[in-house]
């Protein structure tokens, strides 16, 4: 049998939502030891967004700079973190850091 966590949580919008954004939430759910799931929710005036157009998934970098939602992963009070950037368009980044911004991408 697979225990389901599921946790909900507000955040804050990048700028203090002066780009268009109201609220954003997120559900986790943690399957197991293996499984992550995520889904945002983004609330406000989204006309003013500006939301890439959906492309075939890839790898991209610098998705930060524009329409991306970001999650921060990390053990206990480890150092080392994972950093995922998901983005509207389908294209993603993943990067695994030994310290606040001390590391590589990876696939």
């Amino acid at each position: 049998m697979n225990n389901v966590v599921t946790t909900r949580a507000s955040l804050v919008p990048y700028n203090d939502g002066q780009g268009g954004l109201d609220s954003i939430q997120v559900t986790v759910e943690l399957r197991g030891s293996d499984q992550l799931s995520l889904r945002f929710v983004a609330q406000g005036r989204i006309e003013r967004l500006k939301i890439p157009v959906i492309v075939a998934a890839q790898r991209t970098d610098r998705l930060w700079e524009h329409t991306c939602f970001e999650v921060f992963l990390r053990q206990n009070e480890c150092a080392n973190y994972y950093e995922f950037n998901f983005s509207p368009s389908s294209e993603w980044a993943t990067y695994a850091f030994s310290s606040y911004r001390v590391g590589t991408p990876f696939n």
